[in-house]
């Protein structure tokens, strides 16, 4: 399902000699405009979502579009992993399936928001399963739209915590989109590179560097993921202390960074910090290596011992394209990384 803007209400509504519905009318269409030009976070937002919340509900049946329209911007208007957002999910969820029905392809969108705010396993794997076989009877569980979708759910699934159920979760759909790729294109295909460095992203979370070298080295005939497949390599033989295999997979530099050019450095994988408790926040600096690597990783700041070392251990593991000064690979130094989180509970 796929949200459109809502627009204010003009010409779409006739004249009416009601007084209270159109002060109602003027409220919607005030708190709608006050939405769209608040920042994408912050309490105006929330507070204009749920002002064109109150003003549709007066105006629009309960049945109606619209009102699934503004109750998922108002959840979306709250912090991510928040219980707030994740109750006007539910609820904007049930009025989808009270108007187009349990199995209607017009849910997938929510069930997706809703298992990427879950922390728990057996509901993060209910709403990604229930999206996928939706989006499965509608284009075909064989299909490259079906391989597709299951690729979108392994990235999302570890978008916003990176916990190994989830990890397992993300493993799973990539296998299967993996599967379709191979079958339907060919290794060389980019969403058979995706899916396999999906794959070895997983592995790396964990610290599993030989586990991920077999769908590195899968990934490496895709023209678009070879460069960030090498990357991994490299990394992962250097991890392994085996220079001689890390330096026949280091990456050349191509035409587009040589010469004089100056290029600063660019993110390969960044994955987010797992086992961190339900709320917290956390500094570090660090280098990022002419390899690409990160190191020299030093804590600055943080709301607990766990919260610094989750996210330590987490930046150790992200992979960059190193910033190049005259065409030359060169470190990155002082770089800093700051995340805050705060985990919903039902």
């Amino acid at each position: 399902m796929k949200w459109i803007p809502l627009f204010l209400i003009v010409v779409a509504i006739p004249s009416f000699s009601d007084t209270t519905r159109t002060d109602n009318i003027k409220n919607f269409n005030a708190a709608q405009k006050c939405y769209n030009n608040a920042s994408l976070y912050g309490q105006k937002r929330i507070t204009c979502a749920q002002d064109a919340l109150n003003a549709g509900l007066l105006i629009f049946e309960d049945s109606n579009p619209n009102i699934i329209f503004l109750t998922h911007n108002l959840a979306m208007s709250h912090p991510r992993l928040s219980g707030e957002r994740y109750e006007f999910l539910q609820r904007a969820l049930k009025l989808s399936e009270e108007l187009h029905g349990d199995e209607s392809i017009e849910l997938i969108d929510l069930l997706m928001d809703l298992a990427n705010e879950e922390h728990e396993n057996r509901y993060i794997n209910k709403n990604y399963k229930r999206a996928s076989d939706i989006y499965g009877h509608e284009v075909g569980r064989e299909s490259l739209g079906y391989a597709e979708f299951c690729l979108q759910i392994s990235e999302e699934a570890v978008s916003y915590l990176n916990t190994k159920g989830r990890l397992r979760t993300s493993s799973r759909y990539a296998e299967l989109a993996s599967e379709i790729f191979l079958e339907q294109l060919g290794r060389s295909s980019d969403g058979y590179g995706k899916a396999n460095l999906r794959l070895a992203k997983n592995q790396l979370a964990i610290r599993k560097h030989r586990k991920a070298i077999p769908y590195l080295k899968n990934a490496l005939d895709s023209p678009i993921v070879s460069k960030y497949a090498r990357g991994f390599l490299v990394t992962v033989y250097d991890r392994l202390n085996e220079p001689a295999l890390a330096a026949s997979y280091s990456v050349s530099i191509d035409s587009r960074t040589s010469g004089n050019k100056n290029t600063p450095y660019e993110v390969i994988f960044k994955n987010i910090p797992g086992h961190i408790g339900r709320n917290g926040w956390a500094e570090v600096v660090y280098t990022i290596t002419k390899l690409g690597l990160t190191d020299d990783v030093k804590v600055v700041d943080g709301s607990g011992r766990l919260a610094k070392k989750a996210l330590q251990k987490a930046v150790s593991e992200w992979r960059f394209t190193p910033a190049y000064i005259d065409g030359k690979a060169v470190d990155t130094t002082g770089v800093i990384a700051e995340y805050r989180w705060k985990v919903h509970q039902r």
